[in-house]
């Protein structure tokens, strides 16, 4: 690298993923989120 801006911009490409990754991430979150439910013989403050 030549510029600290150029090592940021690799590592941050790195470590983030591009957009595709993103939304995979998020779309099984809020999948696992919907799929979230207490069980019968669960209290509140188990679950």
């Amino acid at each position: 690298f030549t510029t600290s801006k150029e090592a940021w911009d690799t590592l941050q490409k790195s470590y983030s993923g591009d957009e595709k990754v993103k939304k995979v991430k998020f779309q099984a979150l809020k999948r696992q989120y919907e799929l979230l439910e207490m069980k019968s013989d669960e209290t509140v403050a188990d679950y």
